[in-house]
């Protein structure tokens, strides 16, 4: 793609922000919390399941709970040079003292968090395995009568402004999911304030207030593949503010008063609504911290490799929700002064395998994450198009009078203009408004050859003025050309194409690598990321040839977990980073994934 921005440069150190959490009043996290003051405490005080007996746990060198945290028997400040794994053996392990983490390294007994009852503990390790969520370690809350508790945080007391940074995962569909709440026992109208992962009413924040009237805002949270919600929760004396990357998604007023004489995590009160599933990190602030949304949202996404839902079916087209969007591409509008926008960033999808016609569709966002997601305007369909592949071309090179706008894309058997066969086409515009003006249909471009009934997939390259490179699949439908074998074909307008050479996939590394339905050429510069076809699917950076075909493995550089029928991928490039889009599941599922990497960590 265009606009990719890839050149690094060392410049002068800024001034380094202040530590996301040095302001908080506690935090409570599997991570050491980002801090100046760096803790130095135990972060846990563990039981082990065997004999009852009890460690702390610290943080391990990186900064996480793990097998190599060193533990105490004795002491919560100083641990010893025993490690977790060595202690646990294949016990389980349950959790008794989640320590607060204060920016001055100091225990705070009224923020340790507890459960002195055995049978009421959340757990941390099974059989000698630590409990983790996306391989990153949790305290899991077991549901029924699991919960912690601690003295009354008084920045959570009623009228007072606070707020919440979360990091949970709800196991239970169509359940409650508390995580914290400030009512001890129950009797009258139970006022107090609530924190949710909902998954049975998309509740999030809520307040019952003395006079039983209950305010509860919405879920708005970054949820990830393996359901995991980083959550922003902002409250005040007079409104409750849900977050959702930076930005309110949700208010509510209130008024009145609630109680606040406990601080328990994983229940409301007396095992109402309780949490079966994992807790990553609790932190909070007195006061509005909302501008710290971004960061601390980002820190969690990086730390704990989350891999966050971006786009889902609500987002899209009716008419495409039941089909599935395996291909979606995202541009920047500035790199493409032909294009008119209202947005700063453009983009394409199609349906997959539509049952009907099929479609290609427009939309634009306000960022590569695709915030601002909107448009969804039918440019072009009938016979299952889709795979489209922009391309800018002057007029000088194609030889059209005015338009400089080409979408590549395939139809399937149906299509007249195929004789059978599943082809690959171009449509093109003169510019400015895509959704507007002419789409002009300058028919099939790669006709079949021989026994092929295939060459759709279709993707093109500039090398230079008049040269232009594609790949796209040749072969039968329904066996192995299918899945593994392509094309490269040149044109000097990106009109008339012809063949040149022809590869397999499966000549590259044991499991296969996908192309051109999973490669993603970085800047021209020699190397592609692709995606593999073994199982799980692994992205990988590999080295390419003039042509663009893999030559050499760089690096694996994620695993996704996806078996065959998903882990499709595009991406889009900007200012040394790939923004990775993965689509989970098969046909018809309409959930994209993203993954940010940056390049120079691999190159």
């Amino acid at each position: 793609m265009i606009g990719l921005g890839l050149s690094i440069k060392k410049t002068k150190s800024a001034k380094k922000a202040t530590p996301i959490f040095d302001n908080a009043s506690v935090v409570y996290s599997v991570r050491k919390p980002d801090m100046t003051t760096s803790w130095t405490n135990a972060a846990l005080q563990v039981r082990r399941s065997s004999d009852d007996a009890t460690a702390y746990v610290f943080y391990d060198n990186d900064g996480f709970i793990s097998d190599s945290s060193l533990i105490s028997t004795s002491s919560n400040t100083s641990p010893d040079v025993t490690t977790l794994s060595t202690w646990m053996g294949s016990d389980d392990l349950f959790v008794r003292s989640w320590y607060g983490v204060t920016p001055n390294n100091t225990i705070d007994t009224n923020k340790v968090m507890l459960q002195t009852t055995n049978a009421n503990q959340p757990q941390l390790a099974d059989a000698g395995t630590i409990i983790t969520k996306s391989s990153y370690p949790m305290v899991n809350f077991l549901g029924g009568t699991c919960e912690m508790t601690c003295t009354a945080n008084s920045v959570l007391n009623s009228g007072s402004e606070f707020t919440i940074f979360s990091l949970t995962h709800n196991d239970t569909a169509n359940s409650g999911g508390s995580i914290l709440s400030t009512r001890n026992v129950t009797g009258g109208v139970n006022d107090r304030f609530l924190l949710l992962n909902n998954r049975s009413n998309a509740n999030s924040g809520l307040i019952k207030n003395s006079a039983g009237t209950t305010v509860t805002t919405t879920l708005d949270y970054q949820r990830d593949q393996s359901d995991q919600r980083i959550q922003t929760t902002h409250v005040t004396s007079s409104a409750i503010n849900t977050y959702l990357d930076g930005a309110i998604n949700d208010t509510l007023a209130w008024s009145g008063s609630y109680t606040n004489d406990i601080l328990r995590f994983g229940a409301q009160y007396s095992n109402l609504t309780p949490l079966s599933g994992g807790i990553q990190e609790i932190a909070i602030f007195a006061g509005d911290y909302t501008s710290l949304n971004s960061r601390v949202n980002n820190s969690m996404v990086n730390s704990f490799k989350i891999l966050p839902i971006i786009l889902e079916a609500t987002n899209l087209a009716s008419a495409v929700n039941s089909h599935g969007v395996a291909w979606l591409y995202v541009y920047k509008a500035t790199d493409y002064p032909v294009v008119t926008t209202s947005k700063d960033y453009f983009g394409f999808y199609s349906t997959d395998h539509h049952t009907s016609t099929g479609g290609i569709y427009y939309f634009e966002c306000d960022t590569p994450r695709l915030e601002g997601f909107t448009g969804n305007t039918l440019i072009w369909d009938g016979y299952q198009a889709e795979y489209p592949w922009l391309m800018v071309i002057p007029t000088a090179e194609s030889g059209l009078v005015t338009d400089t706008v080409f979408i590549y894309f395939h139809t399937s058997t149906a299509d007249p203009a195929n004789s059978g066969d599943q082809l690959t086409h171009v449509i093109t515009h003169p510019g400015g408004d895509l959704t507007a003006g002419t789409w002009t249909d300058r028919g099939v471009i790669v006709p079949s050859e021989g026994t092929e009934d295939h060459t759709g997939y279709g993707k093109v390259w500039k090398r230079g003025v008049g040269d232009y490179i594609m790949q796209h699949k040749w072969g039968t439908v329904g066996v192995n050309a299918d899945v593994y074998d392509y094309k490269v074909s040149t044109s000097p307008d990106g009109l008339v194409w012809t063949r040149e050479t022809q590869f397999s996939g499966a000549d590259f590394g044991t499991d296969g690598w996908n192309t051109p339905h999973g490669l993603e050429v970085i800047s021209n510069n020699g190397y592609a990321i692709i995606r593999d076809l073994a199982t799980p699917r692994k992205l990988s950076i590999v080295t390419v040839d003039q042509y663009n075909i893999p030559q050499t493995l760089v690096k694996n550089v994620y695993t996704m977990n996806y078996t065959p029928g998903g882990g499709n991928i595009t991406a889009y490039f900007e200012s040394g980073y790939a923004y990775i889009y993965i689509r989970a599941g098969a046909d018809g599922d309409t959930i994209y994934y993203l993954k940010k990497i940056s390049i120079s960590e691999y190159l």
